[in-house]
């Protein structure tokens, strides 16, 4: 797999899969990060544990990037997405508050 460049700041809400037992987890992509990052994550989400969620932010942190990791209490995978019975009204609102601040530090360097 190629490694991926960002040259923008990015979040990432549900992040079910960015960690597996596999050579080509997604979370071995993230030493090509050249971003800020903001992960968000619901904290009941099968497809992406707690020990997944410790996995990817010790790989941001290994990669020196500036980063923040959210968990957002009382949300299920899907939660920022409002035509689902997933959504969740306050993680959603904070991860786009949160993502919206990302932006507005970073993009205006």
């Amino acid at each position: 797999m190629p490694t991926v460049e960002i040259e923008m700041p990015g979040g990432s809400a549900e992040g079910g899969g960015i960690v597996i037992d596999e050579p080509d987890s997604p979370h071995l992509e993230v030493p090509g990060i050249r971003a800020a990052v903001l992960a968000g994550h619901a904290d009941n989400d099968g497809s992406n544990t707690p020990e997944q969620i410790a996995v990817f932010d010790t790989a941001l942190r290994d990669a020196g990037l500036d980063h923040r990791t959210a968990v957002y209490p009382d949300a299920v995978h899907g939660y920022t997405m409002a035509d689902t019975a997933a959504y969740q009204e306050a993680g959603a609102e904070r991860h786009f508050r949160e993502l919206r601040e990302l932006f507005a530090r970073t993009l205006t360097r």
